[in-house]
């Protein structure tokens, strides 16, 4: 089972068409990761379809659902987690709390997380923290990597 969280209206109408085949599989939801259940604004990139984001303010403003990551776990009942990838484009800092990650602690094995600059903060900044978070909750295992090292692997 995977659950795909995308809050661009133009990207989750390509998800949904490159992931057809594993309908059975895949189940995908239009919401962006946030601080809060409520609507949030959203900037669609006009460059680069991909660096659409709530926390960077360049391309179109639109407004997307957003749900914090309790939510998300609650309302897909998910009790056990192998693997949660989160590539947030700036906000995984100001979504990421230490009471998001603690909440979720018994429940994600392993996270991959993607970190991006965004006008209120670094990603060294954020990931700085994460890593404190993470260790917080018990994961031991911290990779940071990628060649720019932007990302990070927790596991317990």
């Amino acid at each position: 089972r995977i659950v795909a969280i995308e809050p661009d209206p133009d990207t989750f109408h390509k998800l949904v068409q490159n992931t057809k085949p594993y309908d059975q599989i895949i189940e995908r939801y239009q919401v962006a990761l946030a601080p809060d259940d409520k609507e949030v604004e959203f900037f669609q990139n006009d460059i680069n379809f991909t660096a659409s984001s709530t926390v960077n303010t360049y391309g179109t403003r639109i407004t997307v659902k957003g749900w914090t990551f309790e939510h998300i776990i609650d309302y897909h009942r998910l009790t056990h987690i192998d693997v949660c990838k989160i590539d947030a484009e700036g906000a995984e800092g100001e979504s990421l709390t230490l009471l998001q990650l603690d909440y979720a602690k018994d429940i994600i094995d392993t996270y991959y997380i993607e970190f991006h600059n965004c006008p209120y903060t670094t990603w060294e900044r954020k990931m700085g923290k994460a890593v404190e978070n993470l260790s917080r909750c018990g994961y031991k295992k911290l990779n940071i990597g990628d060649k720019e090292g932007m990302a990070l692997t927790a596991s317990k």
